[in-house]
Parts: structure tokens; C-alpha cells; sequence
């Protein structure tokens, strides 16, 4: 994921001049925890290969960067999870996670984006999901960094360890369907 100017990050307490100049740069294409178990989720619509990276990955990250700043200011992050696969690889990941056969199905995005206007999702969120699925079918998200590593010198959440720490949201989800 290309970080990206944004400033949806919270100023950290006596640091706001230099950690909101890093923050500015800190917003991933996409991660893992949007969307969890709900229907909405891009990763619903692509064939193109993507690197997610966790939200708990993404939070060491950010502050790894608040604990030094400066050193950061101007600099560009990519946010990418540690590997970068199809989404029928994906489904194999939730499977083993959640010990259930998941299968991905690749469906066209209009009748996707219709699905999610008639759900009352607001206009703008969905002109943005289905631009993320474009991006995925055209393989924009099919890239992989050391940036997350290098900062927090953590190993990432693989897409399984993910999905296995967080599997009541996704039963729970299965379950309400």
C-alpha cells in the first residue's frame, strides 16, 4: 500500500509539529480490519493480486513514528502486509483460519456498486470501492515493502493469523447472514 497524504492520524500529545508533519503521510490503500465480515468489502470484487497489511501492523507503525519524528518528516512509507496474493488465495487463508471452506467469487463491479447503493452506503463510499476494485483488477495493489519491518522490526500479520485472531467477528458475521 502507497502511503499517502491524509490526515485522518491523531496528533500525539507534545509532539503535534513534527508527528502531524508524519502523519500527513501515513494513510494505506487498503488494509486488513475495513470491512470485516461485511459485504462491503473490496476484496469482494478483484481477480488482481494485493498485499493487505493489519490494522495492528499499521497502529506499530504509526507509533514507531511518534516515538522519533524527525527523522521521518518528508519521507514516503509504503504500508503493505507480507505477501502479496489473489484473492482465491485469500479464501484459502480464511478457510484454514476459520476451518470452513470460504471461496471467492469474482463478480462484476457494477452490479456490485448497485448492491452497495441499494444497502444505503453514501455515494462517495462506494465511488471509492469500486475504484479500489478497479485498481485491483489492473494489479495497482500488487507490490510488496520492508517499511512496516524496518520501523517496528516486527514480523507482519500473515492474511490467516489475521483472520484466525479476529474469528468471532467473521462467525459472528456467518452466523447474522
Amino acid at each position: 500500500m502507497a502511503v499517502r497524504a491524509g490526515t485522518e492520524l491523531v496528533r500525539a500529545p507534545g509532539r503535534a509539529r513534527a508527528a502531524d508533519s508524519v502523519a500527513r503521510r501515513l494513510r494505506p490503500d487498503f488494509y486488513s480490519g475495513v470491512g470485516q465480515g461485511n459485504k462491503s468489502d473490496p476484496t469482494a470484487v478483484c481477480e488482481g493480486k494485493t498485499s493487505p497489511v493489519a490494522v495492528e501492523d499499521v497502529a506499530r507503525m504509526i507509533a514507531a513514528l511518534f516515538v522519533n519524528p524527525q527523522p521521518h518528516i518528508g519521507k514516503i512509507y509504503h504500508l503493505t502486509g507480507p505477501q502479496s496474493e489473489n484473492m482465491d488465495f485469500y479464501a484459502q487463508e480464511y478457510s484454514k483460519a476459520l476451518d470452513r471452506t470460504i471461496t471467492y467469487q469474482d463478480i462484476p463491479v457494477e452490479p456490485w456498486r448497485d448492491g452497495l447503493l441499494k444497502r444505503g452506503l453514501p455515494v462517495h463510499l462506494v465511488h471509492h470501492l469500486a475504484t479500489m476494485a478497479d485498481l485491483h483488477r489492473a494489479g495497482r495493489y500488487d507490490r510488496m515493502s520492508e517499511d512496516v519491518f524496518a520501523l517496528t522490526g516486527q514480523k507482519l500479520l500473515s492474511m490467516q493469523e489475521f483472520v484466525r485472531k479476529n474469528a468471532t467477528t467473521f462467525t459472528d458475521s456467518a452466523k447474522a447472514a
